[in-house]
């Protein structure tokens, strides 16, 4: 039989609008009426996986996490059982689990399915597709969120070299240079990181624009490498002009490596939700379902 929602739910983790309580409320009731049509757990139908889907995706967006996972983890187990693990949306649902556990700081039980996601992906679509190096990026996010800098590095040089040779401006590949040169940093290599995230500053600059998100983190990211630098070379007086330089233009609050890596996975995780959403949300017009 299907579980029944407010068996699924933990209590609500914060105090949420009214306007935003009354949408989810509509959203569980959708549940409800899809569960009570449908009451087997193996009868998949399209209804009830939006209906689930689509509360999720509110939940995660609303940053309660906690309450999205397990119907997240619902759906993973119905896609599971009857699409198998290596179909899309199998995929996108195990991605969406991992990313909710990320973001609940539970990494040991999130990296798995990131590397079941990322190899799952290279089989449907390729190793060098996008959704796959995505799907990569994550697994080497979670690693870094565990401190494994060192594993971590390995996998962000191997797809930062693929989206550099197919998709050299894209606003991922800056993301890639960013993370693979923050590894470096954060491993005591702050001279090797300083060209990627000075590369990552002039692509940036070039496609995104001086004020985009993504430029400025990149110039605070190389203004904190070439001041690592300097402190270890004293007579970097141009290295020191140039970091002050960044440094003006603006430097976070917040700049270790874990807290970017935790910021980048709570990024990822409203953007791959939401292309989750589009994916979902076709699912009561397939045949296969």
């Amino acid at each position: 039989e299907a579980i029944p929602l407010q068996q699924q739910l933990p209590a609500a983790a914060h105090v949420s609008s009214p306007e935003e309580e009354a949408e989810l409320m509509t959203l569980r009731e959708a549940v409800t009426a899809s569960d009570l049509q449908y009451s087997s757990e193996n009868e998949v139908n399209g209804h009830t996986l939006n209906a689930l889907n689509a509360l999720a995706l509110r939940l995660g967006q609303a940053g309660r996490h906690g309450e999205a996972l397990p119907i997240f983890q619902r759906v993973l187990t119905i896609l599971e059982d009857n699409l198998g693990e290596d179909h899309a949306y199998t995929i996108d649902c195990m991605d969406a689990v991992s990313r909710c556990l990320l973001n609940l700081t539970r990494y040991e039980e999130a990296l798995p399915l990131c590397v079941r996601a990322a190899e799952a992906q290279a089989i449907a679509v390729g190793a060098e597709h996008p959704d796959t190096i995505a799907a990569a990026a994550s697994q080497a996010a979670c690693l870094m969120l565990m401190d494994r800098s060192e594993e971590a590095l390995v996998l962000y040089q191997r797809i930062l070299k693929v989206s550099e040779r197919l998709r050299p401006t894209d606003i991922e590949t800056i993301s890639l240079l960013n993370m693979t040169a923050n590894c470096l940093s954060d491993l005591g290599r702050p001279g090797e990181a300083v060209p990627l995230f000075d590369h990552a500053v002039a692509v940036s600059k070039r496609t995104l624009g001086a004020d985009h998100p993504e430029t400025i983190t990149s110039s605070s990211n190389l203004a904190v490498a070439l001041q690592r630098v300097n402190r270890e070379f004293s007579d970097g007086q141009v290295q020191g002009a140039v970091a002050n330089e960044h440094v003006d233009e603006v430097m976070p609050e917040g700049n270790s490596l874990k807290e970017r890596a935790a910021k980048r996975v709570t990024a990822e995780s409203r953007s791959v939700n939401m292309n989750d959403q589009t994916r979902f949300v076709t699912m009561s017009n397939r045949e296969d379902l």
